[in-house]
């Protein structure tokens, strides 16, 4: 309960590759039309070829139950709007991805997720977001214990300059978790698998682990917060290719126990990694000013081999962007 106390360039296509029902056929068109988007057609969610689908509405299957429920979001930064009238669910135990352009608000809206837009002066939001049935924003509802059952994980790895023992259990601490200190660091370690590589060294300062090792260490002193959800602002966006598929795996492993929403300019890693992908776009612009909302919202098998508006398609295969 938390109520109060108590980036890989896409080419631009010259041509679209299509099946016979009209859809984008990624695995035909990966070397001509979607230069990078994909090259693995072995390493496709399920296959894209030719999907025939009856439903890219992002209606909630009757099999999973609705994590976050958004309702007629608006947010402000003072007078200007950033975010206008997105509506969606995000599901448990899924990854979902938002993608779209630079400026559109990506990780504005990440960040409505767990009320971190409020350490930004000046910020409102209208509208509701509904974490299990709760209002996030309800004035009973304590934004500190938000952030603790919604963690997030940053663009830039940030480990503090501690040891790599004293970075996770440092959350733990903070958050007042209970239990064995040793044994709650060394079960988030195994969680962003960091574990086998750092078990020896825990005296050794975070600050000498590797990028892609910050990374996941930074995700384990999430984990050890013991929060139910993980947001992801662009998490591999300053690693090497190695590092960034061992997180891709590392994200993977952990639906298995977390509702996890990514943001990512990546078009190869949102079509590879989630479940679900939101669209975002511009809808107005004014000097200095931007608005953005969500244009679009399904499984991503669907959105990206037939998405509902033209904007997606051009966005996806690298019109724009």
């Amino acid at each position: 309960m938390i109520t109060s106390p108590t980036q890989i360039q896409i080419t631009s296509p010259q041509k679209h590759s299509r099946t016979g029902d009209g859809s984008i056929d990624l695995v035909a068109a990966t070397s001509t039309d979607f230069v990078g988007l994909r090259t693995d057609p072995e390493a496709l969610p399920s296959s894209l070829s030719g999907i025939k689908s009856q439903n890219f509405g992002g209606a909630k299957p009757a099999s999973l139950t609705a994590e976050f429920q958004v309702s007629n979001l608006n947010m402000f930064y003072g007078s200007a709007q950033a975010l206008k009238n997105v509506n969606l669910e995000i599901y448990q135990r899924q990854i979902t991805a938002i993608i779209g352009p630079s400026g559109c608000g990506k990780s504005t809206f990440l960040r409505c997720f767990n009320r971190m837009n409020e350490l930004i002066p000046n910020t409102r939001i209208e509208g509701q977001i509904l974490f299990r049935a709760q209002d996030l924003y309800a004035p009973n509802v304590d934004p500190v214990a938000v952030r603790k059952t919604i963690g997030m994980v940053f663009q830039k790895p940030n480990p503090f300059p501690k040891s790599i023992f004293d970075n996770v259990a440092y959350a733990a601490q903070i958050n007042n978790i209970k239990g064995n200190l040793k044994e709650i660091v060394e079960h988030a370690l195994i969680q962003a698998e960091l574990w086998g590589e750092v078990k020896d060294k825990l005296k050794q300062s975070g600050l000498a682990l590797s990028g892609g090792q910050q990374q996941r260490l930074c995700i384990a002193r999430a984990l050890a917060a013991q929060p139910e959800v993980i947001l992801m602002d662009e998490p591999c966006a300053s690693l090497d290719p190695i590092a960034t598929l061992r997180i891709e795996e590392l994200v993977r492993d952990l639906k298995k126990e977390f509702t996890i929403v990514i943001v990512t300019h990546n078009m190869q890693q949102a079509a590879r990694l989630s479940d679900y992908t939101a669209m975002m776009t511009i809808t107005e612009q004014e000097e200095g000013k931007r608005t953005g909302t969500v244009i679009e919202h399904g499984e991503t098998r669907h959105l990206f081999t037939k998405p509902r508006d033209s904007r997606t398609e051009d966005y996806i295969t690298g019109r724009f962007g």
